[in-house]
């Protein structure tokens, strides 16, 4: 069966194009924010110098004042995960971090795929080991199963039947995804049904599905992009 989430979102792109987009975010100054596998929330952010097209390595220098200078990096002569948010585009890569003593300035060799993901409003990103969702929803917050930009599912025991019955409404809820969280004006319960155990019995638990509304244009394109951010991390990480 073809996962929906996949189709026309991830893409290699090749080196020519590869280039071409480096230079224009270099140029832009767009952060690339870099971490080891499984450890996203110990990510740091470097700010681009230049880029040398030839041996294909983008030189960086870290961001984060006075302690960062004199600490430097914990990533240093290690693989890391790459991202870089670009508007309504986010890119990934892998490759060996490094730091050159001469220029002073950390360098990347990109040395495997590069790719792109456009940011989509209906992809869901589902809980993981790596990916912690969670909603506070009528002051209680709650373990969310897996989130889009227009809405999430999350679980509760059937003493909630009544609480979050369908057509109920709940005013400034809280979204978490990882260190990210913002506020969501408006949340709807639209649907629900039970959760079974691994024996196909009821768990006890019920699922309830949510749809938001009322976020202003900049936390929608948060929130998107943070979801579409985890989604492609995530696809890395499975290599």
């Amino acid at each position: 069966m073809v996962n929906a989430n996949k189709m026309h979102y991830f893409e290699t792109l090749k080196k020519e194009d590869r280039d071409e987009v480096i230079q224009k975010e270099v140029d832009s100054k767009t952060p690339f924010i870099c971490w080891l596998k499984g450890k996203e929330k110990k990510a740091e952010t470097f700010e681009p110098s230049h880029y040398e097209i030839a041996s294909s390595t983008i030189y960086l220098e870290a961001k984060g004042g006075m302690l960062k200078s004199i600490t430097g990096s914990s990533l240093k002569d290690k693989d890391v995960l790459v991202k870089i948010p670009s508007k309504d585009l986010i890119y990934f890569t892998t490759g060996p971090f490094k730091y050159d003593k001469e220029s002073k300035k950390y360098y990347l060799q990109l040395k495997h795929d590069f790719y792109i993901s456009q940011q989509r409003r209906d992809y869901r990103l589902n809980c993981n080991s790596f990916i912690k969702l969670q909603l506070k929803v009528d002051d209680e917050v709650f373990e969310v199963m897996d989130v889009s930009a227009g809405g999430a599912s999350y679980s509760a025991g059937n003493d909630n039947l009544t609480r979050f019955e369908v057509g109920k409404e709940f005013k400034i809820c809280r979204l978490r995804i990882n260190r990210f969280q913002c506020d969501i004006p408006l949340v709807k319960v639209v649907k629900c049904w039970p959760i079974k155990d691994d024996k196909g019995e009821p768990s006890g638990d019920t699922a309830f599905a949510v749809s938001f509304s009322g976020l202003d244009k900049k936390t929608d394109e948060e929130l998107c992009r943070e979801i579409n951010g985890e989604a492609r991390a995530d696809e890395i990480r499975r290599k």
